[in-house]
């Protein structure tokens, strides 16, 4: 897993690369947090992120969750269809506003 940060119109962007699963999940919680903590308005780009599991999943509804503690923003851009059925294959169904990023399936929203 990679993360690469960058400045982007909606504020911050991280932009994750590669597997965003149990075992990856250490390598980048730190920075992540760190970053979401640290910035106002917080970008989560998966549209490199090739795997993702339901670890991964946790890890992302805890960031969104960590961001609204703390009052700052977190929008989730680039989900695909597969990350949504990994999603939906355990019953989350991710339709809060942080997921609704333009480059997200609104399709498969429900």
């Amino acid at each position: 897993m990679q993360i690469k940060q960058k400045r982007c119109k909606d504020g911050q962007k991280l932009a994750l690369t590669g597997s965003l699963v149990i075992d990856e999940l250490s390598e980048i919680h730190a920075e992540a947090v760190s970053f979401i903590t640290d910035h106002d308005r917080v970008v989560l780009d998966l549209a490199a992120v090739d795997r993702l599991d339901v670890a991964g999943i946790q890890w992302l509804l805890a960031a969104v969750k960590l961001g609204e503690r703390v009052g700052k923003p977190i929008r989730i851009e680039g989900l695909n269809a597969g990350h949504l059925a990994v999603a939906e294959s355990t019953g989350i169904t991710l339709t809060t506003p942080a997921f609704a990023g333009p480059a997200s399936a609104p399709a498969a929203h429900k």
